[in-house]
């Protein structure tokens, strides 16, 4: 097979997978993977999502799904090295981060 024809494959199997994680279930990649597991564990997480939260809980969990399928690591697990990452560099999440006070304007005191 050809480069092209490789690349065309590639992008058919990932349209068919993200229609499947947003029309059908969170979690049809995975399925479509052969991930059973995990591709039923994120149907049902999707369908609690979506009564919980509503359509944007549904999404969510389908766009971690077919980031976990396309790959090899969900958003959670994203988001969870990027704290990781940050704490190991010393530099605070944001919400670690202390505010301080903006410092006080000088004010002219003309008298």
């Amino acid at each position: 097979m050809s480069e092209q024809q490789n690349d065309l494959n590639r992008v058919v199997s990932n349209g068919v997978r993200l229609a499947g994680d947003t029309l059908l279930a969170p979690g049809t990649s995975l399925l479509l993977d052969g991930q059973v597991g995990q591709g039923a564990a994120r149907v049902a997480v999707g369908i609690v999502a979506r009564m919980a939260v509503g359509p944007v809980g549904w999404l969510l969990v389908a766009a971690d799904a077919y980031t976990k399928s396309s790959t090899g690591s969900g958003l959670l697990d994203r988001v969870v090295a990027g704290v990781k990452s940050r704490r190991a560099r010393g530099t605070p999440a944001e919400e670690e981060r202390v505010d301080e006070p903006p410092p006080k304007a000088e004010q002219d005191t003309e008298s």
